[in-house]
């Protein structure tokens, strides 16, 4: 046999060639029970955690919607004149307003308000102290007149007068019965498009109390701390929350509400 048939030989040895794993088995008692519970662990992780609690056999939706809110009550003030009624259509300023609401609690009135020419904090001695046309703050305009008619001179200006308060102390005009009385409805409609899915939190009626819940008072609204915000005031998110499982059929699936102040 020549060098070169040799070579071809040792060659297809070296390519076709068929192994097995060799198996050794050990009796250990210590061992066997260790993997069968590994291998048990494993299948409770997978069924249980998985499959049955996270439900990872499911997909999910993003929800888009749209939500409405209404106002309703009515509260009032003690004045000098007597009682003054306030209704939703003066407590809710603006009337409509994108993705929030404002209840008036508490207000600064400045009576008998009119355009016309009234002092400001700017001193002078004459004319040429005050710039006509300047800007005083966020109040009005000097005039450019120096008025001497108190004693010390101070620049006129053009503005709404008399001129607000600076002073927070004088804002306690508190609406009584905003806590109580006024309620505020809260409707949101959801859909799924991947699923073709539609859903409202209003069935028929308005909800006051336990699951489904969209009726609400000021002071559930905050908390029951309507009396410690009512003065100056507090911003609260609504957090609504929708839980839907279409896996359970015939069910009216209702939101969750969440407010944080």
């Amino acid at each position: 046999m020549s060098k070169r048939s040799k070579g071809i030989k040792n060659f297809l040895r070296q390519l076709v060639y068929y192994h097995t794993n060799k198996v050794v088995q050990i009796r250990s008692f210590k061992l066997g029970l260790l993997y069968y519970f590994l291998i048990a662990l494993v299948l409770c992780y997978v069924c249980l955690w998985m499959i049955w609690w996270r439900k990872g056999y499911q997909s999910s939706d993003q929800l888009i919607g749209l939500t409405s809110v209404k106002v309703k009550g009515v509260s009032y003030l003690n004045t000098t004149n007597g009682i003054v009624v306030w209704d939703a259509e003066d407590v809710v300023r603006p009337a409509k307003e994108s993705e929030a609401l404002f209840i008036t609690t508490n207000f600064m009135e400045t009576p008998k308000q009119q355009r016309s020419q009234c002092g400001t904090d700017v001193t002078c001695n004459t004319n040429e102290d005050c710039e006509k046309g300047d800007a005083y703050e966020d109040r009005g305009i000097l005039t450019g007149v120096c008025d001497r008619s108190k004693g010390n001179g101070t620049c006129l200006m053009h503005a709404w007068c008399p001129t607000e308060s600076k002073d927070d102390t004088n804002i306690n005009n508190l609406l009584s019965g905003i806590d109580t009385s006024f309620t505020v409805f809260i409707r949101q409609t959801v859909k799924s498009t991947k699923w073709s899915y539609t859903t409202s939190n209003y069935v028929n009626t308005t909800v006051t109390e336990g699951a489904g819940k969209n009726l609400f008072t000021v002071d559930d609204m905050t908390g029951n701390t309507f009396s410690k915000v009512q003065k100056q005031g507090a911003v609260f998110a609504v957090i609504m929350n929708w839980n839907i499982d279409l896996d359970k059929k015939g069910v009216q699936w209702l939101p969750t509400f969440e407010f944080v102040k």
